[in-house]
């Protein structure tokens, strides 16, 4: 279903149709936002403009054949009105409207496919598409973000997650954000085929229920990992409950967990139990790419950050290559006698405010070459409370030493997203990725380890091109 050429057309159209009623104000205001230069048009017999649009009464009264609609209008109209631009050559649509498989009516949804034919449907029960790179929308409601020239894209069956996801302040650009709903034309596979070959998609995140047509799926992640384009999934249904509510929110059957486990697992697809660590890996992709392996090193100012960094790295499998001879020399010149020198290393406030100071010890970590990776585990207070500038310095000076030594870093806020939004810019401007949480931050680094490490060998087995042979009924 949807021809590959459809698919780029929906994605980045020139020409979009909206159908519907007084409500296409709201997604005619989405494409503004975003910034689309493209034609609007608007189909409606009723109203004579809507959104400042003047519209036409029919889809054979538009001036040209667009691009991609956007159709907010009941069930059984949305399976007439895609049948009527399928023929008159629209690459694809949008389907807003509820109403199917989700509610039961598998035969409406039926119709819906074979209405679409070769058209690039996406829904129906969902909010749409987002493209930040090419500034165009499809979409159902206001939106956060802004347009970047590289990003990570985000395919979720979840409409209100996209929503939020849009809106969701981590410090992660996005290419693209696409509401897929209940799948009945385009599942996520045929996104993702076309998405790993633009060279400004950096990772691939899913939020799915069910991926109902395997060899598909299988077939667009070997390109993903022969591309280098990580894919990032949360699968849910993997409870009995859960299960049953996937059933009931898009139609979909969650399938048996360790099949799914086991997939993602030869493909190279890496999975993640949270919302927040899916963010926080897609980020880490994004800017600080996959690891040549899993050798941490960790810098703090606290005991209990260095505990618990130390804990969680244990518990996620990996290495904390103690302090070499020559580091310990060279932090014996300058910090204080009472520190403990061990890996993580809490460096202590003592240096604060000394930027000279804070780019050589920095330095002296990011040296060594026994590390892989170099975590600095930094809160920023809320500035009501506070002048941020001894903070701002740790954060500067680590951007300067990372700049000049090279290798890749991470800056994680133990409480979450503290870090000032220009302080964030500034380290993904200079390749330092800013992260959320202990748990979260060090999990997205372990998951660019696991998949810098394995790649290759994955590539290299023999049974790359065979979809996985297991029972998931």
């Amino acid at each position: 279903m949807g021809g590959r050429a459809n698919i780029e057309r929906l994605l980045n159209p020139r020409k979009i149709a909206f159908i519907g009623g007084r409500d296409l104000s709201i997604p005619i205001e989405a494409a503004r936002t975003i910034g689309y230069e493209g034609e609007i048009w608007v189909v409606n017999p009723k109203y004579p403009e809507i959104g400042g649009v003047p519209t036409v009464a029919s889809i054979a009264d538009l001036p040209a054949t667009p691009d991609a609609a956007y159709l907010a209008v009941r069930a059984e109209l949305t399976v007439e009105l895609v049948a009527e631009l399928r023929a008159s050559g629209c690459a694809g649509a949008v389907c807003f409207a509820a109403g199917f498989a989700e509610s039961g009516r598998t035969d409406l949804q039926d119709q819906l496919r074979e209405a679409a034919g070769e058209m690039a449907v996406v829904g129906p029960n969902c909010y749409g598409v987002l493209n930040y790179l090419d500034r165009t929308a499809l979409w159902a409601d206001f939106h956060g973000g802004k347009p970047v020239d590289r990003g990570a894209a985000i395919i979720s069956q979840s409409g209100n997650l996209s929503l939020i996801l849009s809106m969701a302040d981590r410090a992660l650009p996005l290419s693209h954000l696409i509401s897929n709903g209940n799948q009945a034309v385009l599942e996520a596979s045929d996104f993702i085929d076309v998405l790993v070959d633009d060279p400004r998609v950096s990772a691939i995140g899913l939020y799915v229920e069910e991926l109902r047509d395997i060899p598909k799926f299988w077939r667009a992640a070997v390109r993903a990992l022969r591309n280098g384009k990580p894919i990032i999934a949360l699968k849910s249904g993997v409870s009995e409950i859960g299960s049953q509510m996937t059933l009931h929110h898009t139609g979909s059957s969650a399938g048996v967990d360790a099949f799914y486990q086991a997939m993602f697992d030869r493909l190279g697809v890496v999975r993640v139990r949270s919302i927040p660590e899916m963010l926080e890996s897609l980020k880490m992709f994004c800017t600080s790419g996959a690891l040549p392996g899993n050798r941490l090193g960790v810098l703090t100012c606290s005991g209990a950050d260095s505990a618990m960094a130390a804990d969680c790295a244990s518990e996620l499998g990996f290495e904390l290559p103690p302090l070499s001879p020559t580091q310990q020399a060279n932090f014996q010149e300058y910090i204080a006698d009472f520190v403990n020198l061990t890996n993580p290393f809490d460096f202590n406030t003592q240096i604060w405010g000394k930027p000279e100071l804070e780019v050589r010890c920095f330095e002296d970590m990011l040296r060594d070459e026994q590390y892989d990776v170099v975590a600095l585990i930094h809160d920023f207070p809320a500035p009501q409370y506070s002048d941020l500038s001894n903070w701002e310095s740790i954060g500067n000076s680590f951007v300067e030493a990372r700049r000049n030594i090279g290798k890749p870093s991470v800056m994680i806020s133990n409480f979450g997203k503290t870090v000032p939004e220009k302080m964030a810019e500034r380290l993904v401007e200079n390749g330092v990725t800013p992260l959320g949480s202990i748990r979260d931050g060090l999990a997205a680094v372990r998951h660019a380890a696991w998949y810098g490490m394995h790649r290759a060998r994955l590539l290299e087995a023999d049974d790359l091109e065979e979809p996985i042979k297991a029972d998931a009924g």
